[in-house]
């Protein structure tokens, strides 16, 4: 097999091999398991009650610091992505939150966050694309998190996340890929 067509097919095997992870109740930590918002729209519930707080706030210049329990959701994004976070917290006991970050490890890598409706149940909580504008392409990390620190009243709670928008479809990707390197290809002939 000659360099060119085996590059093409390794290409092609990346541009179809979509992760689908499906697990219910966001990842308790960045190290593990990390639910893959793969396909939009995307709907899951959770609780953070007993989770453990991975990430404080760092970027933004947030007035507190988000000590609470929390959970993470990945999501990958392409060019001209619209995608709308929503989480609802009706009957919650959690002053939760939504943070979007681009490094899971790095709390001052902070994009966008919402406006954090003040007390246990309160919201909705929510990030629009019509109020941060589009986002690069490539990989972000969902928060979800509290003001209250670990362990006490209001630090964590039940949520329901629904992320809506559009995601580039793995079909789609593989045939650009494969286009291209078509182009390449015949250039080269």
């Amino acid at each position: 097999m000659r360099k060119l067509d085996r590059m093409m097919c390794m290409m092609c095997a990346v541009a179809l091999a979509v992760p689908c992870v499906a697990l219910a109740d966001g990842a308790d930590t960045p190290n593990g398991a990390v639910p893959l918002i793969a396909a939009l729209p995307f709907a899951d519930s959770g609780d953070t009650t007993g989770s453990t707080n991975f990430i404080t706030n760092g970027g933004l210049n947030l007035p507190f610091p988000y000590d609470g329990e929390d959970h993470l959701y990945q999501i990958n994004l392409g060019a001209d992505n619209v995608v709308d976070f929503s989480l609802d917290l009706s009957g919650s006991t959690g002053d939760l939150a939504l943070f979007l970050l681009t490094d899971p490890s790095d709390p001052t890598s902070l994009i966008a966050h919402s406006q954090d409706a003040i007390g246990p149940g309160a919201g909705p909580e929510l990030i629009l694309n019509a109020d941060t504008g589009s986002f690069a392409p490539g990989t972000y990390w969902l928060w979800i998190d509290s003001y209250y620190a670990a362990g006490t009243p209001g630090s964590a709670g039940s949520y329901s996340l629904d992320v809506t928008g559009t995601l580039p479809e793995p079909a789609s990707i593989a045939l650009l890929a494969m286009g291209g390197l078509a182009a390449v290809r015949r250039r080269r002939r």
